[in-house]
């Protein structure tokens, strides 16, 4: 093996590895720094050091979040989950607005 092949060989476990240490780094992001809870804090859980939370609702109200900072883009997930009894005339909306 020559020396220029020898040094591809070790330069991409490296590659990987600044890449796999990068992608945990920008997974750990706490939900605070670019949302707010607009209403229903006390509806509010934070999940998993802050980088989750889940949003609950009851008889008289729910909760909302919104973004920081305008015109940004990112990605989100959710999972709507409604009682296994007694739900009929629940309405579960998730909706985006721009404004």
């Amino acid at each position: 093996m020559s020396y220029s092949q020898f040094n591809k060989v070790l330069l991409i476990p490296f590659v990987l590895s600044i890449i796999h240490h990068l992608d945990n780094v920008v997974a750990r992001v706490g939900f605070d720094r670019n949302y707010v809870v607009s209403y229903g804090y006390d509806h509010v859980s934070f999940l998993d050091d802050g980088t989750k939370i889940q949003l609950s609702m009851d008889e008289a109200t729910g909760s909302g979040f919104r973004s920081k900072k305008s015109y940004c883009s990112g990605f989100f997930k959710m999972k709507i989950k409604l009682p296994e009894q007694q739900s009929p005339g629940v309405v579960s909306t998730f909706y985006v607005s721009i404004y």
